[in-house]
């Protein structure tokens, strides 16, 4: 539950147990890498014959930093080191992730020898950009700053629906995969969600209708709309709006000046921000 836990022990940070079944601890011997792609296996195999959705949040390459040969750093009330006891973090973040890349060629082989892969929308995607330790390419960032990029791809042609190959540049948000999904289901989607569905776009290409997205994370604050993106403040440190232009500067290392659309940003953030103040919060 924590998304951090000890790759072996399955212990969290705290020193906590964290491995549960349904509401229940439910304790396993393994890497938690190995775990995971056993029990998605085991789900498919159990479900071919019939519609089914599979969530699977993998938890690399989030620390501790811990590859498959490793040995477990934490004990019951005894968090022992956060980040784990690897001084070659880089190899260990590349293990990791490998581990991962396995499990997932595993589940895209079973969906295939069960016959249903190409009757499946398959989408691979990433919380956040990677942290300082890994890369983002070209994109500014890292995990936790309003700069931060983040990934999405499918795969799977979907019964033909969706042409091998093809891409898109449109902006899109992990919001979206909801809506997604349930179009791709047959089932309505309720008229209050965020997102929108891209089927239309992934199947047909026909573009997105213009809209504004915001985030706002660990006080980095920020909206975009098309190549527009307004960036107001970073972890919490208010200084000077900037503006950036993403199909030209997609680095975000050169500021612009349009005022009419960082008035028009800054106007659309705080409103989004102010509506806020109408969301129950919970007690």
């Amino acid at each position: 539950m924590s998304g951090n836990v000890d790759f072996f022990s399955h212990i969290d940070q705290a020193g906590y147990e964290d491995w549960w079944k349904d509401d229940q601890l439910s304790p396993e011997e393994g890497y938690t890498t190995h775990l995971i792609t056993r029990h998605a296996l085991r789900f498919l195999a159990a479900n071919k014959g019939k519609p089914f959705c599979l969530y699977l949040p993998y938890e690399p390459p989030h620390y501790p930093y811990q590859g498959p040969n490793d040995q477990p750093i934490r004990m019951k009330d005894a968090p022992g080191k956060v980040q784990g006891e690897r001084k070659d973090i880089a190899n260990a973040y590349r293990e990791m992730v490998e581990e991962m890349d396995k499990g997932i060629g595993e589940i895209l082989a079973a969906l295939k020898e069960h016959g249903v892969l190409e009757n499946t929308l398959v989408i691979f995607c990433s919380d956040n950009g990677a942290n300082p330790r890994g890369s983002n390419g070209r994109c500014a960032g890292t995990k936790g700053r309003s700069g931060r990029a983040g990934t999405a791809f499918r795969r799977s042609p979907y019964s033909g629906k969706i042409a091998a190959g093809s891409e898109t540049a449109a902006t899109a948000l992990t919001m979206d995969l909801f809506p997604t999904m349930l179009e791709a289901a047959g089932i309505k989607a309720p008229g209050n969600l965020d997102g929108v569905s891209l089927l239309t776009l992934m199947a047909k290409g026909e573009p997105l209708a213009e809209r504004t997205v915001f985030w706002d994370v660990n006080g980095g604050s920020a909206a975009r709309r098309g190549p527009w993106k307004l960036v107001t403040e970073q972890r919490g440190k208010k200084g000077a709006a900037q503006l950036f232009n993403l199909d030209q500067d997609i680095g975000e290392k050169s500021p612009v000046e349009n005022a009419e659309v960082e008035a028009d940003l800054g106007k659309a953030l705080e409103a989004w921000k102010a509506s806020w103040a109408a969301v129950p919060q919970r007690s």
